[in-house]
């Protein structure tokens, strides 16, 4: 316990950088909204201040105070005439806030949660002029067996127009697959140097997006741009086993030049062993857990050119080996181990992970048990056992109830990507839009899966996930910071305008019955939905922080 709280600490010491950058922007921009309204509106502005608390620094300038304040944890605007029941000398009414018209209060209400918008709009715009990561319009490596293999597509097909209009990423591949359910699309693609048409009909299927309105959406089964990561699957007897590696490893660079993706694997070695210097020296990484990715051992074989009798390696990917096999289930108690590659399920052939999910889950209670042949050094197995039904965390975190037998995979995937820096005030402004729009999109419907109990209220996150996130991406750099940054800014904008009463949306909720009614609430109902607005947000966060003690803790 101890050493959990001296990891808080150390972690919360990094972490204080980052957080102060993020929360005083937004603090700042949020606050910076009401206090031009208010201005603007000739309200006179008595406190301008980032936190909460005691003042830490602070000036005063034509009458109001800026400072900062000891808790970091929001800001605030105080003006003057805010307070309801409060006399206000005649000669200064013109200067209190709740003596202007309801339409300018409401302004001035809305003005902070507006800012956050657009200063997420903003940063956005900063990221498509400076360039942010897209994945590129490549297909990855399908399986033979797949939707998408049988309509056209093969591993590493570049996409370059579809019905004739230029792709630059993959994201707008599957927009566009997913806006066209039951129509025809013309691809042109582009596929070892060569040009090719395909036409295509995407399936309208039902749509697993719980961030999506779309009940059905197109959708071509296995087509994804998910490239295999550098990791082997190596044949008993063949020449890299006799170099000493073994199914699982992860060879990152060859010659002292990094690799990336299985598929360069081939050429790489080829090109060093037949066309170059005779031999091929592989650094490689060994796991003693694929879960734990800073746990293995790094160490170098070399290949020379007389191990092969062709110009073929015989590695494969590794997609149905098993990386782990976890306690206490039907595959343990078979008695399957780490690194066995399961070849087929009841006759079933299996070629990838997918294919031991599917056959798997389709398991039905009161079924004969699943038969499980397995190559394990290099001599053909077989086990029989029955799949326990499980509870599994989605994506989303919500519950996934389906049949599992306890293994892992050794597969990792990683998609090719590059720098999508626009070239034209134009493309800048509609992707900013864009980004903004599906962000906002994103959280609204965040709130009211969560609502529905479709997304799990554990992603509900507080001042601890929030440093951690701000760290993380600080430490990535620029780029992922800014995004951050304006995801969190767009979360401040929706979350503001909850009609919460002490929120700002709960401001909007009472000014807005004001002015159905033509006149002001009454005190009481005022200071009672005050107290109500700050006993629920006090639930919230404590919540929020249940939710970030329980993530570091593992409960």
């Amino acid at each position: 316990m101890l050493e959990s709280f001296a990891t808080i600490l150390n972690q919360g010491l990094a972490y204080i950088v980052p957080m102060i950058v993020l929360l005083g922007l937004l603090i700042f921009v949020h606050e910076l909204g009401h206090f031009l309204a208010a201005k603007y509106y000739k309200v006179r502005v008595e406190t301008f201040s980032l936190g909460f608390g005691p003042k830490i620094l602070k000036f005063v300038h034509s009458g109001t105070v800026y400072c900062i304040s000891a808790l970091p944890l929001g800001g605030y605007v105080k003006m003057y005439g805010d307070e309801p029941g409060k006399d206000i000398p005649a000669e200064l009414k013109r200067q209190s806030y709740l003596h202007k018209p309801v339409g300018q209060r409401i302004v001035i209400a809305l003005a902070g949660p507006l800012m956050n918008l657009f200063f997420a709009f903003l940063l956005f715009g900063c990221i498509a002029y400076v360039g942010d990561k897209a994945l590129a319009p490549q297909v990855g490596e399908i399986a033979l067996n797949s939707e998408a293999f049988a309509v056209g597509f093969r591993p590493y097909d570049e996409v370059k127009t579809i019905n004739g209009e230029p792709i630059e990423s993959w994201d707008e591949v599957a927009s566009i697959i997913e806006a066209s359910g039951e129509q025809n699309l013309k691809f042109r693609i582009e596929r070892l140097n060569e040009m090719l048409s395909l036409e295509v009909t995407p399936p309208l299927r039902n749509n697993d997006n719980l961030f999506s309105t779309a009940d059905k959406i197109g959708k071509i089964k296995g087509l994804h741009s998910n490239l295999h990561m550098p990791i082997v699957g190596v044949y008993p007897d063949g020449a890299f086993a006799r170099a000493g590696l073994q199914t699982g490893d992860r060879i990152v660079a060859i010659n002292g030049e990094e690799v990336k993706w299985f598929k360069d694997l081939q050429p790489m070695v080829i090109e060093s062993l037949f066309n170059g210097v005779g031999q091929a020296t592989l650094k490689v990484n060994r796991f003693s857990d694929f879960r734990k990715n800073k746990d293995f051992e790094e160490f170098e074989v070399v290949l020379s050119a007389g191990d092969f009798v062709d110009q073929k390696l015989d590695i494969f990917v590794p997609e149905n080996v098993i990386a782990e096999v976890q306690e206490d289930t039907p595959a343990a108690r078979a008695g399957l181990q780490r690194l066995d590659q399961i070849k087929s399920i009841n006759g079933n052939p299996i070629l990838s992970f997918d294919d031991i999910v599917k056959n798997v889950s389709q398991y039905q209670p009161g079924q004969e048990p699943l038969t499980i042949e397995v190559l394990r050094d290099g001599k053909m197995q077989e086990f029989e056992m029955t799949p326990k039904m499980n509870s599994l965390e989605g994506r989303y975190g919500e519950t996934e109830n389906r049949f599992t037998i306890g293994v892992i995979p050794t597969l990792f995937v990683a998609p090719k990507s590059y720098l999508w820096a626009s070239s034209s005030a134009g493309e800048i402004f509609s992707r900013a839009l864009r980004d903004t729009w599906h962000w906002s999109k994103v959280t609204i419907l965040s709130f009211v899966r969560i609502l529905q109990n479709r997304v799990s209220s554990k992603n509900v996150s507080g001042i601890i996930s929030i440093g951690q996130v701000a760290q993380k991406s600080w430490d990535i750099g620029l780029n992922a910071f800014l995004k951050m940054m304006a995801i969190i800014s767009i979360n401040l904008f929706i979350l503001n305008l909850l009609p919460i009463p002490i929120l700002d949306g709960g401001h909007l909720m009472l000014f807005t019955l004001e002015a159905i009614k033509g006149a002001p609430l009454s005190l009481r109902k005022i200071e009672v939905a005050q107290q109500v607005g700050f006993l629920i947000i006090l639930f919230l966060m404590a919540f929020a922080l249940f939710n970030d003690f329980s993530r570091i803790f593992g409960a």
